[in-house]
Parts: C-alpha cells; sequence; structure tokens
C-alpha cells in the first residue's frame, strides 16, 4: 500500500509539524473534495479559460503521471469546460501519436469511450526547444489559434 505524507499545523505553532500518512486513496479523496469547492460561478468572465501546459509531454513522467492525472480530472468533471491542455517537448509528434503512446495509462471505462475522445479533442501539442524563444512564441500561437488566449509573455 502506497503512503503519502499529510502535514498540519496550528496556529499557535506554525513551525511544529504533525505528520499523518495517508493512504493513496485518502490523498485523492481529499483533493478531490476540495476541488469540488472550487466553483466557477456567474461572475466568472465569460472569456476566461484553463491552460495547462505539459513540458516534456512526450516523456515517461507526462505518459505514467501527468496525462492519466489530468484524463482523471476531466473525467471525474473537476476541471472546468472548455480547458485546454498543451503538450510541450523536443520530440516533433501529434495529439494523436502522443495518445498512442499513453494508451496503457490512460484508460477508459467501459461506456466513457465519448468522454475519452473530448478529452484527447482538448489537446494540443507543439514540438520545440527549450532554450529558443522563436519555439516559445509557437506554442503561444498555436494557443491563440486554439482558443484565443495567451499562453505565455515572450
Amino acid at each position: 500500500m502506497a503512503l503519502i505524507p499529510f502535514r498540519t499545523h496550528t496556529m499557535h505553532t506554525p513551525y511544529v509539524y504533525d505528520t499523518k500518512w495517508l493512504t493513496l486513496g485518502e490523498g485523492l479523496k481529499i483533493l478531490k473534495e476540495s476541488l469540488k469547492k472550487v466553483q466557477i460561478t456567474e461572475s466568472t468572465p465569460s472569456d476566461s479559460s484553463q491552460v495547462f501546459v505539459v513540458f516534456g509531454a512526450s516523456g515517461d513522467l507526462a505518459k505514467k503521471k501527468i496525462y492519466p492525472t489530468l484524463w482523471a480530472l476531466f473525467r471525474d468533471g473537476l476541471m472546468p469546460g472548455g480547458t485546454q491542455i498543451f503538450g510541450y517537448a523536443r520530440s516533433k509528434m501529434t495529439v494523436g501519436e502522443l495518445r498512442e503512446r499513453c494508451k496503457g495509462t490512460v484508460k477508459c471505462k467501459e461506456g466513457e469511450e465519448a468522454l475519452l475522445d473530448n478529452f484527447w479533442a482538448s489537446n494540443h501539442y507543439v514540438a520545440g526547444s527549450y532554450d529558443t524563444q522563436r519555439d516559445f512564441e509557437m506554442l503561444n500561437q498555436v494557443g491563440r489559434l486554439a482558443d484565443n488566449k495567451t499562453i505565455c509573455s515572450t
């Protein structure tokens, strides 16, 4: 069983922590409850949107941890509607190739196939280097074309 540390502190002793070990399931339950409390209301600007940028999107960590987590958030309705996900890495590939690469880790249950298709439809992929301003400008341009949003200022 995997355990994760969960730290709490009191107002009187802010530097004294009480560490409680939680199972992964308990930790996910706390995270889900917390995310469900975040509400998008009528006062939220209609042009607001959420954007995730996954740097190193073609890598092992993204395949095994990041994309499955993003899928779980999407599947469970914990992402605001219209959220866009932008993968960025040096490897040249398409969203379809990224999806195929994540096939063993981003899985759906029977009846969730259309929802999984919607998840991948909200994904974009840009290949570029990490030391060239021009490539980050390209990432920003893809963001503008996808949802008329600025991803990064250059």
